[in-house]
């Protein structure tokens, strides 16, 4: 006989137990099965805002390895607290796995529990990637680059702080001026006291009471003589801008979202378009550190927007794909060299133009020959312009591009597996 230990004692506050994360793994498909719905009924940023989601699993999926006698066999014993058998009598079958011993065919409630966000998005991008992500050529290639790292008491005239060797010189110049004022304001208030009690008594002046005179007198000279020599600035103020030298890799990434915001991408076609990129955007986000995003929205013009203009922007028009794809070449050349590495996504329902075609096949022939990878996600009705297309004109000639449909939000995530799975 094998069996499995559960340990069943309370875990410590903020802290994982292996038996959460055992049964985590065990109801994987449930979670998934939470995901999908989430992203068919509701919105995929509700899930980066929650604190986690609620789980489902049913009972028959939740029950655990136990020691214990094997069903079977005969018996004759009536247990203590039996207030319905006797000995002799017959008990039936349960008429369901479900059903208690007495045959009334009741049932357990299924288990619902609550998983965090980080469990949640683990299972949900696990075994999700960016195809190609690092090209092989830079996978170990570092560039070094200057970091502000405070300040440093010596350095090259060109990286002298002027403010905080300004702020250093008042500090010194305070603490060597300050004891000596006080000390001069004493001094010159008992000269003051002795000459004003000499001027009242109207005799000459006792030599004992010169000599202190005197002295006060000399004193006070040295002191004035010391607090102006105290310097404006001294060497010991100046302060130099300090820098330290950090690697970075330089295999780094950009993603250019392009979504069709013309007048045939009715709302239903935008929802769609957006729940696909909030999902792409968390994704992104959560997965890469060091990875840039470019959204554009484009009609007959096309525009880098931010975060909010690019999901909740109302602008809309006619509809032109080669602004978009100039725009997105801009940037690319302004920004991004040969060390990055670039993606593009692009929703659209397929409407274009026929006499832009020809203009978008030859900047998307140069922008593929670029990057490393295209995903056109076609929204709705497929075999117009766009999705022609791609694929009579792309999809043969680049293995850097894939197309795929979406018809309604139960595709979203299927068609998001498909784009962005690992490579086996």
């Amino acid at each position: 006989m094998s069996g499995q230990i559960v340990d069943r004692r309370a875990n410590g506050k903020h802290k994982s137990s292996s038996n959460r994360q055992r049964f985590v793994r065990r109801v994987n498909h449930h979670v998934r099965d939470a995901i999908k719905e989430n992203i068919k009924n509701g919105n995929i940023s509700d899930i980066m805002n929650s604190d986690g989601q609620n789980v489902i699993v049913p009972k028959k999926d939740i029950n655990e390895p136990w020691f214990h006698h094997s069903k079977g066999g005969n018996t004759e014993r009536v247990y203590p607290g039996n207030k319905e058998y006797i000995a002799g009598d017959t008990i039936p079958k349960p008429e369901s796995e479900d059903g208690g011993g007495s045959g009334g065919g009741g049932g357990e409630d299924d288990f619902q529990f609550m998983i965090s966000k980080k469990e949640y998005m683990d299972i949900f991008f696990e075994d999700l990637e960016l195809p190609d992500l690092v090209k092989k050529q830079l996978s170990t290639i570092y560039e070094t680059k200057l970091k502000r790292s405070g300040f440093a008491v010596d350095g090259v005239p060109s990286r002298l702080n002027y403010v905080r060797s300004l702020k250093q010189s008042i500090g010194r110049r305070a603490a060597l001026r300050n004891p000596k004022k006080r000390k001069l304001a004493e001094l010159e208030a008992e000269l003051v006291d002795i000459l004003f009690s000499l001027s009242e008594t109207f005799v000459p002046i006792p030599a004992e009471v010169q000599a202190k005179i005197d002295d006060l007198t000399e004193q006070i000279i040295a002191l004035k003589r010391k607090i102006k020599a105290v310097p404006f600035i001294d060497t010991i103020d100046l302060r130099y801008n300090r820098f330290e030298i950090v690697n970075i890799p330089t295999t780094r990434a950009v993603m250019f979202m392009l979504m069709d915001v013309s007048g045939s991408m009715d709302e239903d076609k935008k929802e769609l378009a957006k729940r696909f990129y909030m999902l792409l955007y968390i994704f992104l986000s959560r997965t890469y550190e060091h990875i840039d995003i470019v959204p554009i929205r484009y009609h007959t013009d096309a525009k880098e927007v931010d975060e909010q203009e690019f999901f909740y922007g109302k602008e809309t028009g006619g509809t032109l794909l080669s602004p978009a794809l100039e725009l997105s070449q801009d940037i690319m050349k302004e920004r991004y060299d040969s060390t990055w590495n670039i993606y593009y996504c692009h929703a659209s329902d397929g409407d274009n133009s026929i006499g832009d075609t020809d203009e978008c096949v030859e900047r998307l022939h140069d922008i593929l020959n670029k990057i490393q990878y295209y995903a056109y996600i076609q929204i709705g009705v497929v075999d117009n312009t766009l999705s022609i297309m791609f694929d009579d004109y792309l999809l043969g000639t680049h293995d850097n591009v894939e197309s795929a449909v979406i018809y309604n939000p139960g595709d979203i995530f299927p068609v998001f597996k498909k784009l962005f799975s690992k490579a086996d």
